[in-house]
């Protein structure tokens, strides 16, 4: 799961995106719903639009989802779960 609001997509998105593929994983997109405004020209359906245009060869491999979410402040999580949490870094 990547969260972000992903407006003007950048190719850093793409290969983080490419983290998670390349270890043969789905990827869940999560649009932040956030107003717009000069750091965020596009609607989270106009972001939609754009990202299924960016990544339609993923999308139409079924090893992407996208959706939008609500504009949260933070991830929490139980100790109990077992998830892992990937930071990624380029060189």
């Amino acid at each position: 799961m990547f969260i972000g609001r992903w407006q003007l997509w950048h190719n850093e998105d793409r290969w983080l995106i490419d983290q998670a593929l390349d270890k043969g994983k789905k990827v869940l997109l999560c649009i932040r719903d956030v107003p717009t405004d000069e750091k965020n020209p596009f609607t989270p359906h106009q972001v939609m639009l754009n990202l299924f245009n960016e990544l339609q060869d993923i999308f139409e491999e079924g090893k992407l989802r996208i959706i939008i979410i609500p504009d949260i402040e933070s991830i929490n999580i139980d100790e109990s779960v077992e998830y892992d949490i990937i930071e990624y870094k380029q060189s």
